[in-house]
């Protein structure tokens, strides 16, 4: 079975997987079975479990025609509140550990990874049935236990990527999908053990069946609600610098709590999220980790993505790009919001302040000279730039794996109270991280720009009357503000996209909108 799986996943989700991690899930679950054991050997000898279910042991099984409702009732209680619970807490714990480390990059993987904890404990559990001197078991188990391991490994999976992946978290309710719901179709197989051997046995088998069925029902239904997700390819990721990928440090709890701004999703042309694009419509972006996204646009077209969100007008503020071989023209820096700019204006002239592979610019002038090519170019791999804006000190600078992007320094002074936010042009892929682990740290005091957008999650620009579409399509005046203060360039946001959006229109022959 873990060969026939992970030929398959290795075919299909080949780019959404990493083997190490496969590895990883597959022995941790085994990990997980020594304090399962401790608990075991706990409730048998020292709660008195074992003299309690003794009189209902498989050598003192009634006659065919015989019902045993105390013996039935004992099985049915080890079924779900002893074996089914304690194994499907411990697969549980495997999957919710890595489901926000940025390396499971879609909820695909997090489901192969379910998969290999639940055949890790599968195949731990037929090792000690052999050693036990019970190899026809074993057999049966391979048939039967041990596919349904593996199914109730993808169904944590399946119902977990949801609250990460869709950023969707009903509550109590969302969560007792997992583990409850692999925990009860695990006690009704062990239970249907109990029914053949102290009801009959063809009854048994045929309740057998039923949770095996109605399992990979619930399992295709909760695929079915992630079909909206593309797979990303993570190898790809962890290439370029943008994710980390696994270690072998099972204890590690680095990523186990949900992030403060929680991965986003593919965001194409969305508005009000904290990288959005501004200029070019073939690109989208993919959040892989607490503040770090990855941006992919076509070789041929330069595009532009911003921050609007993440306005920044005082204290000081922090960002990395990502370089790597797959980035072409790159364009980091800072622009005001609202500015206009079209594909062929895509360029460091008119950013406020950018670094380009020409050097540094400020509002059209190259103040700086940088042949920034060349040094990407012998530096072989993922190269970071850092900006960082100082609004209290009134400067910026740039920084190229930790270091000053010039030997004389690359500071640009503020001259006017601006108002800016992080811009980004470029084509191919870039990686963007505005919080989260840095790769270079910025200086003391210094904050992620992605803090701007948590702190106000608004745009700076005018406020302007519109109209409030909802799915119900029923209209109401509002205020709102819109992204760009000129009266001619308004943006219109997909409400299918984000229903309840405020669309601002601007009448027919009127000067405001």
């Amino acid at each position: 079975s873990v060969v026939v799986f992970g030929v398959y996943v290795r075919c299909v989700f080949k780019d959404s997987v990493r083997i190490y991690q496969m590895m990883l899930s597959f022995f941790e679950a085994m990990g997980w079975c020594v304090p399962l054991a401790a608990v075991l050997l706990i409730v048998y000898f020292p709660v008195g479990w074992s003299a309690w279910v003794k009189p209902c042991s498989d050598d003192t099984i009634a006659d065919d025609g015989f019902v045993n409702p105390e013996c039935l009732g004992k099985k049915a209680i080890q079924a779900y509140a002893m074996t089914a619970v304690l194994e499907e807490l411990l697969k549980y714990v495997c999957v919710r550990r890595i489901l926000w480390f940025p390396f499971v990059a879609d909820p695909w993987a997090l489901c192969c990874y379910g998969g290999f904890a639940g055949l890790g404990f599968a195949a731990l559990e037929n090792v000690l049935y052999v050693g036990a001197g019970s190899i026809t078991t074993a057999l049966v188990r391979c048939v039967t236990a041990v596919p349904n391991h593996l199914l109730y490994g993808l169904l944590h999976g399946a119902f977990l990527a949801p609250v990460r992946f869709l950023e969707i978290d009903s509550g109590w309710c969302r969560w007792l999908l997992t583990p409850v719901v692999p925990m009860l179709l695990h006690g009704t197989h062990n239970f249907s053990i109990g029914i053949s051997q102290h009801l009959n046995m063809y009854a048994g088998v045929v309740v057998m069946v039923a949770a095996a069925i109605t399992g990979n029902c619930v399992l295709r239904a909760a695929l079915m609600q992630l079909r909206a997700v593309s797979p990303t390819n993570v190898h790809q990721l962890i290439d370029d610098g943008i994710v980390a990928g696994p270690d072998w440090c099972c204890c590690s709890c680095r990523y186990c709590c949900r992030p403060a701004t929680p991965p986003m999703q593919p965001v194409q042309s969305r508005a009000g999220a904290p990288v959005e694009p501004l200029v070019g419509e073939a690109v989208a972006v993919h959040g892989v980790g607490a503040g770090t996204y990855e941006a992919t646009a076509g070789m041929s077209e330069r595009v532009l993505l911003g921050s609007p969100s993440c306005a920044c007008s005082t204290h000081k503020w922090y960002f990395e790009a990502m370089i790597s071989q797959s980035t072409k023209e790159p364009t980091i820096g800072w622009v005001s919001p609202g500015f206009n700019m079209n594909c062929s204006q895509l360029r460091a002239e008119s950013f406020i302040y950018a670094l380009d592979n020409r050097g540094l610019w400020h509002s059209g002038e190259l103040l700086k000279p940088v042949d920034l090519a060349s040094i990407l170019a012998a530096k072989p791999g993922t190269n970071v730039v850092g900006s960082l804006l100082d609004l209290n000190g009134k400067q910026v600078s740039f920084t190229l794996n930790g270091q000053p992007v010039t030997s004389g320094g690359s500071e640009i002074g503020i001259d006017s109270d601006e108002v800016l936010h992080p811009a980004f042009g470029f084509s191919g892929i870039l990686g963007i991280r505005l919080s989260g682990r840095f790769a270079h740290p910025p200086p003391i005091r210094f904050l992620p720009v992605q803090d701007a957008f948590r702190e106000s999650n608004t745009v700076v620009g005018v406020a302007v009357s519109g109209v409030l579409l909802s799915d119900s399509e029923s209209e109401a005046d509002v205020t709102t503000t819109a992204t760009h203060p000129s009266c001619n360039d308004l943006r219109i946001v997909d409400t299918e996209t984000m229903p309840g959006t405020v669309i601002a229109v601007k009448p027919s022959g009127t000067e405001s909108p």
